[in-house]
């Protein structure tokens, strides 16, 4: 490693460091011991929650900085040393929020759905039932998937089409949003 830089390692958790599969994460450990071992922090970055990141954390053992809901937040965990313009403690992390809040995007739903003309219905709309049957979460799942501070999963009424879709993203770049 080259004098006065240090390695990071950035890692999506779904389909990346977890298999689509079962979530499983067995094979990638001979790695992120190794990693650890050389103290490289390893640095979740991942469409989950602060909620679902922190169990999936604790699993490994891993107590390096993540990135929350689609970059909706970085989590530096407290003590770390690491200087952070914006910073808030929140929870035992610094949290640097990048994000639009979630009751701003949920304020914002039916606005986009009234601009293209479908009902569009969040994640905080739906039943466990549909989130189970939708996402292919266990139940035991859904509760740390609720706790959603920047990022709000939603679905359309019927398959939009790719003019209602770009009309969508218009909708939402006019608002200051932007859909992922």
């Amino acid at each position: 490693m080259t004098q006065g830089r240090r390695l990071v390692v950035f890692t999506d958790l779904d389909g990346t460091l977890l298999s689509h599969e079962g979530y499983d994460w067995a094979p990638a450990w001979p790695a992120i011991a190794a990693l650890k071992a050389r103290g490289v922090p390893l640095v979740f970055t991942s469409s989950k929650t602060r909620s679902e990141i922190e169990r999936w954390r604790r699993r490994m053992g891993n107590t390096d900085p993540f990135i929350s809901e689609n970059g909706g937040a970085l989590w530096i965990p407290a003590g770390l040393g690491l200087p952070a313009a914006g910073a808030v403690r929140i929870g035992g992390y610094d949290r640097v929020a990048i994000g639009t809040p979630y009751n701003r995007l949920r304020q914002a739903l039916p606005r986009l759905a009234e601009a293209v003309g479908i009902p569009l219905r969040g994640f905080a709309d739906m039943s466990d039932a549909e989130i189970v049957e939708r996402t292919g979460m266990t139940a035991d799942e859904i509760g740390p998937a609720r706790h959603r501070e920047y990022d709000e999963p939603f679905v359309p009424a019927r398959p939009l089409t790719p003019s209602e879709e770009r009309h969508l993203e218009q909708a939402a770049a006019s608002s200051g949003l932007r859909i992922t």
